[in-house]
């Protein structure tokens, strides 16, 4: 094959990568701010838990260990990594009231955010929604 062809191939596939790569930063872009418009970050409170490193998912966007996590009395605060933050992620902090808990799993909860479904970790949930509290959604 010549060299001609080889430099094509590579070159095609560079910019396919590069198209599929603007557009996937695009889509996780307009995600975070739609969210971030609705719940604009916040400061933590005194007594807050916080994890780093952890997972959620948006939708149909998971974010795998890219974001840190704190919980305190009032919202669930959501950090992008430097990583998750490349790809178009911003700092929200979401209201209590505003998550409804629509599944619970062993290690992660699925809830909803008006029409954003979010997979959140168990314990982050929990914290908030405690398991003897989840037939009446109420909150301590």
């Amino acid at each position: 094959m010549p060299s001609t062809h080889v430099l094509l191939i590579v070159g095609l596939f560079l910019v396919i990568d590069s198209m599929v790569l603007g557009a996937i930063i695009a889509m996780v872009r307009q995600k975070f701010k739609l969210l971030v418009a609705k719940y604009p970050p916040q400061p933590s409170r005194p007594g807050s838990v916080t994890r780093r490193f952890q997972s959620i998912a948006l939708d149909s966007f998971n974010f795998g260990w890219c974001v840190h996590l704190t919980v305190d009395d009032a919202f669930m605060h959501i950090v992008p990594t430097r990583f998750a933050r490349f790809f178009g992620g911003a700092p929200l902090s979401i209201p209590w009231d505003a998550i409804s808990i629509s599944k619970r799993g062993r290690w992660n909860h699925t809830a909803r955010l008006g029409a954003v479904k979010l997979i959140a970790p168990a314990w982050c949930l929990d914290l908030a929604y405690p398991p003897d509290d989840f037939a009446n959604k109420t909150r301590p």
